[in-house]
């Protein structure tokens, strides 16, 4: 039986997108922006990633909800100090993988999410403290000619390129899911099988010093309805990560992969 809990986050992930200002709750405050309130706020989003895959995600947003953004673009390796010394107020951080937003949390830059927003996110991609979430993921994979090799033969090291694999110069090769399925989008593929070996995520997280909180949290909303996950799946060739929202057909579900990665992770709750 469905629980209350997850009937209540659903609405609430429903009321985000068909509104275009929502008050969003969090634990101990109210919110209450108004459409006028909305239209003079601007939503600041630092990110790691390419430019080229978050202006059309944000174009999206804004579409949908009405709400304003500004990208600012940062480097994984920089990203603390390069925030730090920007004039802008930081309200979201979108990210690559767990690197950069790691180090923000590490850094006590992040606040805690609001429970509402990850409720049906798998705890794996929740950082322990809960101070940022994976929004979508990629896995790694060994692919290799079933012909040639068993998942308990395969060969160490392999290859990381995909296109010697799909010429047959190799018989094993080492790369992401977003590599093979544009590989394969490419490439008449060659007969071969899979074995997952590692899983990273983007993540989202929201700046402590942010004045934006509430548009903030219903951009995150935003992530985790389908619009958002289906973006990050189609743009990126990545998997949602939201119960509900369909993956590439092509490749296994990543509820199957997971209990496979689980167990040997050191780092769960932070891909």
């Amino acid at each position: 039986m469905t629980s209350l809990r997850s009937i209540i986050a659903s609405l609430l992930l429903l009321i985000a997108v068909l509104a275009i200002v929502v008050p969003l709750p969090d634990e101990g405050k109210e919110y209450l922006l108004r459409e006028e309130e909305a239209s003079d706020a601007t939503l600041t989003v630092f990110s790691d990633r390419e430019p080229a895959l978050i202006e059309p995600l944000l174009a999206q947003f804004e579409a949908d909800t009405g709400v304003k953004t500004r990208l600012i673009p940062v480097k994984t390796d920089s990203a603390v100090g390069e925030i730090a010394s920007s004039d802008a107020i930081p309200d979201v951080f979108l990210s690559e993988d767990s690197r950069a937003i790691s180090t923000l949390a590490d850094a006590e830059l992040l606040d805690m999410l609001p429970r509402y927003l990850t409720n049906g996110l798998d705890a794996y991609f929740i950082e322990p403290d809960g101070l940022w979430a994976g929004v979508s993921a990629r896995v790694q994979f060994i692919v290799y000619d079933p012909h040639q090799w068993t998942p308990e033969n395969l060969p160490s090291p392999v290859a990381n390129e995909i296109g010697k694999f799909l010429s047959g110069e190799v018989d094993a090769v080492q790369v992401s899911s977003p590599v093979l399925l544009r590989a394969l989008d490419s490439t008449a593929p060659r007969p071969f099988a899979y074995l997952p070996v590692e899983i990273s995520a983007s993540g989202v997280g929201i700046f402590a010093r942010s004045d934006s909180k509430p548009l903030a949290q219903q951009f995150i909303t935003y992530l985790y309805f389908p619009a958002g996950q289906t973006y990050f799946r189609d743009a990126a060739y990545e998997y949602p990560l939201m119960p509900g929202i369909e993956s590439d057909q092509r490749l296994m579900p990543l509820a199957e992969i997971l209990p496979t990665i689980e167990g040997s992770n050191n780092n769960k709750g932070s891909p």
